[in-house]
């Protein structure tokens, strides 16, 4: 079997450079056609089957990452408003401590949208449909 790169160059020159081949249906034994087709068939899925699960996989720890950075990005931030707080609470500031509480509650806010984004973005999904066949005779 070609490899996925010399098919692409097979297919794309035969779809540009070549002729119909009118005769194929009477040249060509059906059931090897048939089979071989099924076992191209058979290792599309295969090959789609591994690339879709690599490709999930990849994204999860991509996903894992961006959330980990994201909630180490809000404890800092969190923190830095926490101890404001606490000074403003110590000093008897009340207009600044309403500022920082909200300052707070918008931070947390973002984060939980940036969270929702993230996650919804977790689940990768793919779908494995025939797009064409064809038969292409190759005159050495």
């Amino acid at each position: 079997m070609l490899e996925q790169d010399e098919c692409w160059e097979i297919v794309n020159n035969a779809r540009s450079l070549c002729n119909d081949w009118l005769g194929g249906a009477n040249e060509t034994k059906p059931e090897m056609v048939i089979n071989a087709l099924d076992d191209c068939i058979f290792t599309l899925e295969k090959d789609f089957r591994k690339t879709l699960e690599q490709r999930q996989n990849e994204n999860y720890d991509r996903i894992g990452f961006q959330l980990n950075s994201a909630q180490k990005h809000l404890e800092r931030q969190m923190d830095i408003q926490k101890r404001t707080l606490q000074t403003l609470e110590l000093r008897h500031n009340e207009k600044m401590i309403q500022l920082t509480k909200a300052r707070i509650s918008k931070i947390q806010e973002r984060f939980d949208v940036q969270i929702a984004g993230l996650k919804s973005k977790e689940n990768l999904k793919g779908e494995f449909y025939d797009v064409n066949c064809g038969l292409i005779n190759i005159i050495y």
